[in-house]
């Protein structure tokens, strides 16, 4: 369940994805691991099917959230104010009641994506008890001093934005948190790596052509939910062929401008977009791909990684 943030659905990847968040900062760290075992023991008392359990459909939303957590508190985990528990702890229980309606949504409306709304839901309301509730009186945890991001653009910058979105994802753009948490990503699947890699190079250098400030893509910001569309579409929702992965590209520039579109609508809230636009954008072409003979979307029970996924591979999967 650690990995699947990224799609990575393997312990390696996972325990490196947890590394790469410790680097930044441990406690994110172990907020990350606390939602998501806490997740996973709410499921099966709840009685959760167990296949989802075990591909950690219920796990990565809590671990994500749980993420954010750390993301605001400085203190030892001995030390958290019994609020923060008691928030963690509801969040891990609604865990399994959000995501398996949303299951029950997707399976109703044939569109996977509704698999991941949990993510977003489970995460603003993590951050309404930040913002709002007054749940954390806290600054956010210091990570390790890296060098800071070019903010002229060049070609320093589109690299700096490809490797930071990678952490920017888990709240920690950094390049080396952002380089480990690629490893793991290559770990699980090459294609992903590299066509989640193209997709951040392409877009940033999209974004330097229209007038983009260069400061929100050397930080990652305006990147990391074109990682998750591109990695999400060429090849683990969709068939994996030439078509999907162009057609993953373009969902990754449509990510990038309704994240700034969603930071817009969502500011009078304090509520920032995080992957909002990752579900939005990737609701849209997995619908479009419902009509288009451009793609073939993947069956639910065949959900795995583009090496598994080849396009060659669909006629004998329905």
């Amino acid at each position: 369940g650690c990995g699947q943030p990224m799609f990575a659905g393997n312990v390696i990847s996972g325990l490196l994805i947890v590394t790469a968040i410790g680097y930044a900062s441990w406690e994110s760290a172990a907020w990350f691991v606390i939602g998501a075992t806490g997740a996973t023991l709410a499921a099966k008392w709840m009685k959760g099917p167990e296949d989802l359990i075990e591909i950690g459909l219920f796990t990565f939303p809590v671990g994500y959230a749980g993420a954010i957590v750390g993301g605001f508190i400085t203190e030892t985990v001995g030390q958290v104010p019994l609020e923060s528990w008691t928030l963690l702890i509801l969040i891990c229980l609604f865990a399994p009641v959000i995501t398996m309606a949303f299951f029950f949504i997707a399976s109703k409306f044939d569109n996977v994506l509704f698999t991941a709304a949990p993510v977003l839901v489970l995460i603003w309301l993590v951050l309404a008890g930040v913002l709002h509730g007054g749940v954390f009186a806290h600054p956010p945890a210091a990570g390790p001093e890296v060098a800071a991001a070019p903010v002229s653009w060049g070609w320093q910058t589109i690299v700096f934005g490809t490797l930071n979105a990678f952490g920017a994802g888990f709240m920690h753009p950094n390049p080396v948190t952002g380089g480990i948490i690629l490893l793991a990503l290559a770990f699980h699947s090459r294609i992903s790596a590299g066509v989640g890699v193209l997709g951040c190079l392409i877009t940033a250098t999209l974004a330097w052509a229209t007038g983009v400030p260069a400061e929100g893509i050397a930080n990652g910001d305006l990147l990391f939910n074109t990682l998750f569309v591109v990695i999400g579409l060429a090849g683990f929702f969709l068939y994996f062929s030439l078509n999907s992965a162009l057609y993953a590209l373009l969902a990754g520039v449509l990510a990038l401008l309704i994240h700034v579109m969603a930071g817009v609508i969502l500011k009078p809230w304090g509520l920032p977009p995080i992957v909002a636009s990752f579900v939005i954008t990737n609701l849209i072409f997995m619908w479009a791909a419902q009509g288009l003979k451009f793609v073939t979307p993947v069956p639910v029970e065949r959900l795995s990684r583009p090496e598994d996924n080849l396009l060659g591979k669909a006629s004998g999967a329905m």
